[in-house]
């Protein structure tokens, strides 16, 4: 055989080769596996795992089978995966993987025994979270612990966005308490929409506080006349940001939710509304064909008076989060950043839960003010309102629990 023909018939074996070389991989990442016990091709599913902190045991019904982050080929059935790792709360659900298809787990593992620091050294009092969930105000009140830290006893902003603690950067005075006003005695903090005002209101005046300045040697302004005029232009400035969420959902879904729901809050991305049911209904679908779902979760689109939901603005997906029953009265939902996890607020016990309503964890018990915990704006982080000194169980303070 000449050269010349070598070298062709070698270029058409090395095409050949490469052709089947790429049919194979195409095969392969479509699922297709060979069994060698029955002596067939058959096709599998792909379970890809994917955990925070990685590195956690990956168990499928029950075995060990990898260690995230992991990619699985798996016959097309329902399984219990569960990720375990030292230090960590176990991550437990049910999926189906499908022949040909990517299931792809992407886990939050939440700490057994979280850190808590304290924010605030001098105490705190009626902390409120501002709308953007990156401020909170509060009440520095007068005592020994004023004194002993040199600061002024008054109203306090903290910056969310600040590892700093009261007294060093990350807080800021924005009214001093004077001989004619306590802030101690305030009984209502009201932010405004766009975060750049706050109204304290006592028993006999309101006054209107820029959040920004600090309101020294400048008398407080008094708004006490002008207060439902306010609070009326302040409910519409509301309304209109949440119909701008809303007019995100297609009709006639829009209509039929916001007869039915009281909104309880809404994700950091706007993706997400947190809600109540006010009333019975049968959602209506309104992405046709329905988009594959990204949780593993069945949606609920019949939805009961009482219980809890999460409609999912994008993908048109409604997930029961609990049952009216298991949530009782006192209890409070808070958006985490991050818009994938939910703070369930009880009293003496915070939860976190996915916004689908799985893998309910119980993060943190104990002494605490359950309306005062708040998420914090790393997204792995709560504040909480709380006395960690038996000898004066009424001086509270601002604590950070952390669930890094």
């Amino acid at each position: 055989m000449k050269i010349s023909h070598q070298r062709i018939l070698i270029a058409v074996v090395s095409f050949i080769l490469l052709i089947g070389l790429t049919i194979l991989g195409v095969q392969f990442s479509q699922g297709y596996r060979f069994n060698f016990r029955q002596g067939k091709v058959e096709i599998t599913g792909l379970l890809v795992v994917k955990s925070q902190p990685p590195a956690a045991k990956v168990f499928l019904n029950g075995k060990l089978s990898a260690a995230s982050d992991a990619s699985l080929s798996l016959p097309k059935n329902e399984y219990e995966i569960k990720l375990v790792k030292p230090g960590y709360q176990p991550w437990v659900k049910k999926l189906t993987v499908d022949k040909g298809l990517v299931t792809q787990v992407d886990a939050k593992l939440w700490p057994i025994s979280p850190d808590l620091s304290k924010i605030t050294y001098a105490g705190a009092l009626y902390p409120v979270l501002s709308p953007s969930k990156s401020e909170i105000v509060f009440v520095l009140p007068d005592s020994e612990a004023v004194v002993e830290w040199q600061l002024q006893p008054g109203l306090y902003v903290l910056d969310l966005s600040s590892k700093g603690f009261l007294g060093k950067k990350g807080s800021r005075l924005i009214a001093a308490d004077t001989r004619q006003v306590k802030f101690n005695q305030v009984k209502q903090l009201i932010w405004s929409p766009d975060g750049s005002k706050i109204m304290a209101v006592f028993d006999d005046r309101v006054f209107l506080l820029s959040t920004k300045d600090v309101q020294e040697n400048t008398p407080l302004l008094d708004v006490s006349y002008q207060k439902d005029e306010i609070e009326k232009t302040w409910n519409k400035q509301r309304n209109q940001q949440l119909k701008a969420v809303f007019e995100k959902i297609k009709p006639p879904l829009r209509n039929q939710l916001l007869s039915v729901i009281k909104v309880i809050d809404i994700s950091s991305d706007e993706s997400k509304v947190a809600y109540q049911a006010t009333g019975s209904a049968q959602l209506a679908q309104v992405i046709q064909p329905p988009l594959p779902p990204n949780s593993h979760l069945p949606e609920v689109r019949n939805i009961k008076t009482g219980n809890y939901y999460v409609y999912d603005i994008r993908e048109d997906k409604n997930y029961l989060l609990a049952p009216q029953k298991d949530v009782g009265k006192d209890v409070y939902i808070w958006w985490m950043v991050g818009s994938s996890h939910l703070l369930m607020v009880y009293p003496g016990k915070i939860y976190v839960i996915e916004y689908d309503g799985g893998n309910k964890t119980m993060v943190f018990a104990g002494n605490f003010q359950s309306k005062y915990v708040f998420p914090h704006l790393s997204g792995e982080d709560i504040i909480v309102l709380t006395s960690l000194n038996p000898t004066q169980p009424n001086f509270y303070n601002l604590y950070n629990l952390s669930l890094r």
